[in-house]
């Protein structure tokens, strides 16, 4: 599609041709790709889909894409494509060894691709050191090219430890406080109410948080009573993992995100507010 780009992820023996997708921040393989990324059949990534699907750990309408491929016949077919989030289930549930190192080169890949808008188009990609014939102005070149580099390389590795952070939070299986969820998700607390208020959560008669019940239906929270230590009982929600993933996808689309590369500042202000 328009705008889209290729890049080749090699490990060892393996070589996928991979699409970036820039207007929706993410990349996109087919089911044929990601059993040749993982090195196994493609009836056990769709096993691993189907079961991520049913549990609600990932929605088709935000995961799945139809392609058009053209093939050998010459004829044009919709082909299922899924994006890094989908992808990198079916590697943790497959327990594949190269999961990890393919994320973190699709990271770098989504990084470079946001801040410049293509991968390997520095600014100075029009004249790159090795065409530069006049041996000073090649060397200051160089160093420019090797100080973008090296501060590209430093953003992929603070953001991947949170990115490992979320990503066994969310596995973890638990139920967590708002406060806790935002904490996981690196989103500033104040700003994610403010954001909730209206679409997801309401304050009740005694301002706690609730979700509405159409979220509870659809599994993205749980709301428990509980007992102060006055003896009032009130009522408390609490995020689910699949709420967790629904949360962060939906603050990243409205604040121009780009899935696990985009985490927003920490305890903005410095107020937190209370659950």
């Amino acid at each position: 599609m328009k705008n889209e780009l290729i890049k080749t992820f090699e490990n060892g023996g393996i070589k996928i041709d991979v699409t970036i997708d820039p207007g929706s921040g993410t990349i996109w393989l087919s089911q044929a790709q990601i059993a040749e990324l993982y090195q196994t059949t493609v009836q056990n990534v769709i096993y691993h889909l189907k079961n991520a699907f049913s549990e609600g750990i990932l929605d088709p309408e935000s995961v799945v894409k139809c392609r058009l491929h053209t093939a050998s016949d010459g004829k044009n077919y919709e082909v299922k494509h899924y994006n890094l989030e989908a992808i990198f289930e079916v590697g943790i549930r497959g327990k594949s060894p190269v999961c990890r190192s393919f994320h973190r080169w699709a990271l770098k890949v989504l990084t470079e691709v946001a801040t410049t808008g293509s991968y390997n188009a520095v600014p100075y990609a029009r004249d790159p050191s090795y065409q530069i014939m006049n041996p000073v102005e090649r060397a200051k070149k160089w160093i420019e090219e090797t100080e973008y580099t090296i501060g590209l390389e430093a953003q992929v590795v603070e953001l991947m430890p949170k990115a490992d952070a979320w990503e066994a939070f969310v596995h973890s299986g638990k139920h967590a406080s708002y406060r806790q969820f935002c904490n996981a998700a690196q989103i500033p607390e104040r700003q994610f109410f403010i954001w909730a208020d209206g679409k997801f959560l309401y304050r009740d008669a005694d301002q706690n948080w609730i979700p509405y019940a159409e979220y509870q239906k659809a599994g993205y929270f749980n709301v428990k009573a509980v007992v102060c230590k006055n003896g009032y009982t009130g009522f408390r929600g609490t995020v689910t993992p699949t709420g967790m993933m629904f949360l962060r996808d939906q603050w990243n689309k409205s604040h121009n995100g780009f899935g696990l590369a985009k985490f927003p500042a920490v305890n903005e202000e410095g107020v937190a507010w209370q659950n």
